[in-house]
């Protein structure tokens, strides 16, 4: 009955473990979907700069800013695959060892509540990014107008992928304590 009840604890556990697995992937397709969106903006801006050679230039710089912004997503999107697999291979490890890691659950829920709640605030800010960028496409009437409020809504959305980077700096300092705490589990199992 003792092993039974090891047993059930060690299938609980590895569900868990599991889920946040499953929430990493999912964390990860939405960093790809960000990729991506910055990569149709600066797509979207280098075709727009058809007139004016001093819009041209602007378009120009912010095309390369963004350029640069897409490298650092995309290393951060390779850094976090590599952390998946890293993951994948400890929780494949742990199967066998989880029925004695009960006291430590409650610090593991805990930090994936919290990058869920995270995730969920990304994805809020995300939505609002986007709505703020089509209602000031749509706001602008003239070239000189639309340039103007362009420059100003590119700047701005600079300094949101500036907040949205360091947000995901801040991701992976948790995701080392995870790491860590996973460790220490490893060492007392």
């Amino acid at each position: 009955e003792d092993l039974e009840g090891q047993l059930a604890e060690a299938s609980r556990k590895e569900t868990g473990l599991r889920e946040a697995l499953s929430m990493l992937e999912q964390e990860m397709t939405d960093l790809r979907a960000e990729r991506d969106a910055l990569a149709e903006q600066a797509a979207a801006e280098e075709t727009a700069t058809t007139s004016l050679e001093e819009r041209y230039e602007e378009a120009a710089r912010s095309a390369e800013e963004l350029r640069a912004k897409l490298a650092e997503v995309e290393s951060t999107v390779a850094t976090k695959d590599g952390r998946m697999d890293e993951l994948g291979r400890l929780v494949e490890d742990l199967e066998g060892q989880l029925a004695e890691a009960s006291r430590k659950e409650t610090g593991l829920r805990e930090a994936l509540s919290m990058l869920e709640q995270e995730m969920t605030d990304l994805r809020a800010e995300r939505d609002a990014l986007a709505e703020q960028a089509a209602a000031e496409e749509t706001a602008t009437t003239s070239l000189e107008e639309r340039y103007e409020e362009a420059a100003r809504s590119a700047e701005e959305l600079r300094a949101k992928l500036a907040e949205v980077e360091s947000t995901v700096a801040t991701k992976d300092g948790r995701m080392d304590e995870l790491g860590r705490l996973v460790e220490d589990l490893e060492g007392q199992l």
